[in-house]
């Protein structure tokens, strides 16, 4: 603008069209920019010649859809952003083809911009680059990839590069079994993967070994993938990692020990210290009338931090609470897995699928519990400085907390809405976001309801909690923020 400052608006516009006119992008030519009078919907810059000068007004697209309606929609909210049409190609005048479109108002000249990529163009440039990215992968000493489709088709090998796409419906191993037809079947067959043992040269050695590979089919692209282990590599490894399990599974019991056993003395002297205040609160009375007008002042004081102490030793206790209900169950499962490995360990001919599966479900109750454990040494650290907080990842950290009751009680909860960050203390806002589930999970049990539903909708930096039990009574409304108010019975 600034080389042109002495020319006219529509002089700049013809500068401009002319420029987006000649550029292309796409090995093709498909890929171009268009521009057009916001005003008057008149088209400055195509890559179809014909368009060009044409009022664009009411144009609709191959589905029936008012594009620049469409437009104008996104220009008024943020002044540009992206839209899915169906539109021809330059190539391909005579078809129409998905498209995502990006448009931006250029308030200078009172112009559209705007730009897209074909949706069919985009899928064929992401299939051969991840086929090449995953050729390339390597992991271990001998692992790799291979791809192919659903016809038996080879799409990627790393060392079959001179039979990329050959038909391998009739590879055998050495034992006459159709591998890859297998490989292929089984990948249909389980939408979560599956394995296939069979028998190949170890690249190490030459020597024909029995080997085991995982199979998974990605329907989007008609893709079977397909990554194997020789079983001689892995032996060492989970003899290894059975007896790393096994210290660590005690260390977890030992750990778990020690935590509760905190967690009752932290109870029982905060329970003793409330016991203190509380005589001494009471010891106030014997005192003569004069002196104990003076310290009722002083006694209501007191009153506001045993409360607070209470609300403190209360949230602990449903803590505690919670923790039981998410270590019940794994400290079961792990106890009984624990009596599994001596059988495993003798039984020789126990299946690789069968240890690795051990390992890995012990791995993740082993994570689970340590995850709450740090989660409820962290839950009543006092924040010290304000910090910048997300609001959903708070709320997700108290509803791993109390997942167990909910779920124990046949509550349902949801958390819906996009995320926000605000400035705040992330340990504060987690305790009230805890006491607000914690009062819609006491209002559903109490009156009974059948399927209890709890939602946590975030909208427009805002937190919105909605429960079906019941809802606050309107003769409470107008005190339910007073300090220390509760419905509850006394000790509850």
């Amino acid at each position: 603008m600034a080389q042109n400052k002495n020319k006219s608006k529509k002089e700049l516009i013809k500068i401009v069209a002319d420029i987006l006119n000649v550029i292309r992008y796409e090995k093709n030519g498909d890929g171009y920019y268009f521009m057009y009078d916001y005003s008057t919907n008149i088209l400055y810059a195509h890559a179809i010649k014909s368009f060009i000068g044409r009022d664009m007004t009411h144009f609709k697209d191959a589905k029936g859809k008012d594009i620049t309606k469409s437009n104008q929609k996104i220009i008024e909210k943020n002044g540009e952003g992206y839209d899915e049409i169906y539109f021809v190609k330059p190539s391909n005048p005579n078809k129409s083809f998905r498209k995502i479109v990006f448009v931006k108002y250029i308030p200078e000249l009172n112009v559209v911009v705007g730009t897209g990529e074909y949706i069919e163009d985009a899928f064929k440039e992401l299939k051969k680059k991840l086929l090449k990215d995953i050729t390339e992968k390597r992991y271990g000493k001998n692992g790799y990839f291979w791809i192919h489709n659903s016809k038996c088709q080879l799409l990627a090998h790393p060392y079959r590069q001179k039979d990329i796409g050959k038909i391998d419906c009739n590879l055998t191993d050495i034992k006459g079994k159709y591998i890859i037809k297998e490989f292929i079947d089984t990948a249909l067959k389980n939408p979560n993967g599956g394995f296939v043992k069979y028998y190949w040269k170890h690249p190490s050695s030459n020597k024909i070994e029995e080997k085991i590979s995982f199979l998974r089919y990605y329907k989007p692209f008609d893709w079977v993938i397909g990554s194997g282990v020789y079983l001689s590599d892995i032996q060492p490894a989970i003899q290894k990692r059975i007896k790393i399990i096994t210290n660590r599974i005690h260390k977890i019991y030992v750990i778990g020990a020690m935590i509760l056993l905190f967690a009752l003395i932290v109870v029982g002297f905060f329970a003793h210290y409330l016991a203190k205040k509380t005589e001494k609160a009471f010891n106030i009375y014997k005192n003569d009338l004069e002196d104990r007008i003076h310290k009722a002042v002083i006694e209501s004081i007191q009153k506001d931090k045993l409360l607070q102490e209470q609300s403190k030793l209360a949230s602990m206790g449903e803590m505690i609470g919670a923790i039981a209900h998410q270590w019940r169950q794994p400290l079961n499962a792990l106890g009984l897995n624990i009596q599994l490995l001596i059988d495993m360990a003798e039984d020789k001919d126990c299946e690789v699928e069968t240890i690795e599966e051990f390992v890995e479900r012990n791995m993740k109750t082993i994570k689970f519990m340590s995850d709450t454990i740090d989660d409820f040494r962290n839950f009543f650290r006092e924040d010290k400085k304000k910090t910048e907080t997300s609001a959903k990842e708070i709320i997700e950290r108290v509803l791993h907390l109390v997942n167990a009751q909910l779920k124990n009680n046949n509550i349902e909860i949801e958390v819906k809405g996009e995320d926000f960050k605000f400035m705040g203390f992330p340990n504060q806002f987690a305790q009230v976001i805890l006491n607000i589930i914690n009062n819609s999970k006491d209002a559903i049990l109490e009156n009974k309801i059948q399927n209890g539903k709890i939602e946590i909708l975030l909208e427009n930096q805002k937190i919105i909690v909605k429960d079906n039990g019941g809802g606050i009574r309107e003769s409470i409304l107008n005190r339910i923020f007073e300090p220390y108010f509760t419905t509850k019975e006394q000790g509850k």
